[in-house]
């Protein structure tokens, strides 16, 4: 479970967002870290010195992570609920297309995101502004409702957009592993699948 593969995946986009921010710029940054799993990517920004909210919508994986005066974890399930507050950093990697609405979570991630919303999902292959829902069975690391969502890359730019953030969408291998790849070629034939993965630094308009 969140080994083998994950633990790649896990490295390269934590060193993707690393390096177009800077390590730096997390120092004593919050952050809050939404469907988190046991991937441990909250960890890697705690040890750069952030502080670190993680939520899961499984109670199994959030009773088996470790806090400490610097991470924090708790249960959300976020078809149905968001987190309260504001934070520096909202980070939703993997998690959207595992939810119900999509543009209801960018919104609500918007709107908690004081400086920087990072998303990356699964995308429907098609050029149309557009998201669909699929069934997915119930694994530890598929939705947990059972009802997923595949937005387009335009969909994702258009709602981050609308809700007040300006995007620059990750092109580059390194966040590519045996399983997942974000160097793809649209084909515009709504195919969906680790092949047609996409990453978004978004940022709040001043």
């Amino acid at each position: 479970m969140f080994d083998g593969h994950y633990i790649e995946w896990t490295n390269r986009r934590v060193s993707a967002i690393t390096d177009r921010f800077g390590k730096e710029f997390f120092l004593n940054k919050t952050i809050l870290e939404l469907g988190c799993g046991l991937s441990g990517i909250g960890d890697k920004f705690a040890a750069i010195g952030s502080v670190v909210y993680r939520c899961d919508g499984r109670k199994e994986h959030i009773y088996q992570l470790k806090d400490t005066d610097s991470i924090f974890s708790f249960i959300c399930d976020l078809d149905m609920d968001f987190p309260s507050g504001l934070y520096d950093i909202i980070l939703s990697l993997g998690t959207v297309y595992h939810l119900k609405d999509a543009s209801a979570h960018i919104k609500k991630c918007c709107v908690a995101a004081k400086e920087v919303f990072i998303i990356e999902t699964e995308c429907l292959d098609t050029k149309d502004n557009i998201c669909i829902n699929i069934n997915e069975p119930g694994d530890y690391d598929q939705a947990l409702g059972g009802v997923g969502s595949r937005p387009s890359p335009s969909f994702i730019e258009n709602e981050v957009t609308k809700n007040g953030f300006i995007f620059d969408r990750y092109v580059g291998p390194d966040n590519n592993d045996s399983q997942h790849k974000y160097m793809w070629s649209m084909e515009n034939n709504y195919r969906y699948g680790p092949n047609t993965r996409a990453m978004w630094f978004c940022k709040r308009k001043v």
